[in-house]
């Protein structure tokens, strides 16, 4: 998805990072920030140990 090389080695954990700003956009809108930022950071979790085990066969 992300082929630029700077984020070549350090994209294990990006989807944390995109859930939370995702969730924090959401939020304003909902006008319920924690919620969403959390729910994005859990499923931006889940995303990234899902890469790890396709990166890993």
């Amino acid at each position: 998805m992300n082929n630029s090389p700077k984020h070549q080695n350090d994209n294990s954990k990006i989807g944390a990072s995109i859930g939370m700003l995702l969730g924090v956009c959401f939020g304003t809108i909902f006008n319920n920030v924690g919620i969403y930022m959390l729910i994005g950071f859990t499923l931006g979790l889940f995303y990234d140990e899902h890469q790890e085990k396709k990166r890993k066969k």
